[in-house]
């Protein structure tokens, strides 16, 4: 017992001590969680398929290989999304799927702010989605118009009306 006192009674004497021990720590610890897998050489899914697959809850036919359901529905009423956004698909390592490809998919509601939406996909479907967050780095890609998803439908002859009427 007085050994080990002692020897924890040299670190706290010791700052270049005690930061080796914490470095020695740090190596052990992050060695355990490096991963070896090569980022994927196939080509970049078609995510605006999928994507719109996804937002119509649209099976995806079943496949024996394949054992995760997915993230389910991500939005309860797709008709409140209002301008769709989606970014192109690029690879990431995800913590718990590997090397997988990320899309950004950024909603404007009518009755609220814009949303940016992480979905990560593979074997031509989306195996996560969540809230984007900012390691996802969705506030800085670029983003092609999906769609409009709305409760109401408007025709095209109606806007055009609108415009005219205040100017006779």
């Amino acid at each position: 017992m007085t050994a080990l006192h002692d020897a924890t009674n040299t670190m706290k004497r010791n700052p270049a001590l005690r930061l080796a021990g914490i470095v020695a720590c740090l190596v052990l610890a992050s060695c355990g969680t490096v991963m070896t897998t090569d980022q994927p050489q196939s080509p970049a899914p078609d995510a605006k398929a999928i994507v719109l697959r996804y937002l119509k809850k649209e099976q995806i036919p079943a496949r024996p290989e394949v054992i995760d359901p997915g993230p389910g529905s991500l939005f309860g009423d797709v008709e409140k999304l209002g301008e769709v956004e989606l970014s192109p698909p690029s690879p990431v390592q995800h913590p718990t799927l590997g090397w997988t490809w990320l899309s950004c998919l950024r909603v404007h509601p009518a009755a609220g702010p814009a949303s940016d939406y992480a979905l990560f996909i593979g074997d031509g479907r989306i195996r996560d989605a969540r809230l984007s967050v900012a390691t996802d780095g969705c506030a800085t890609r670029s983003y092609e118009a999906l769609g409009r998803f709305t409760n109401s439908v408007q025709k095209p002859d109606d806007a055009k009306r609108r415009r005219t009427r205040g100017k006779r």
